[in-house]
């Protein structure tokens, strides 16, 4: 790899990181509370919730990079396990 591809993947994965971290702050301070989860603090509870949304954008988001015949996200599978080379 060229330095400047490591520079701008160190920039993409950067942004990435920066963007989960404001929509994580955003959850915890504007989220309702669920009401039955009380403890530890309803705050590690929207910030849970929070996370679980990201996850569950990174999963569609995945799913709709695989195209036939060979697989689009066989690097992103790679990342995941080394067993999926």
């Amino acid at each position: 790899m060229v330095a400047s591809e490591v520079l701008m993947l160190f920039f993409f994965f950067s942004g990435i990181v920066a963007a989960c971290l404001v929509f994580l702050v955003f959850c915890a301070t504007q989220m309702r509370d669920t009401g039955f989860m009380k403890r530890p603090h309803p705050v590690v509870w929207r910030v849970v919730k929070g996370t679980s949304i990201i996850y569950l954008v990174g999963c569609i988001w995945f799913l709709f990079q695989v195209t036939f015949p060979r697989p689009s996200s066989t690097p992103f599978l790679f990342i995941a396990s080394p067993l999926f080379s």
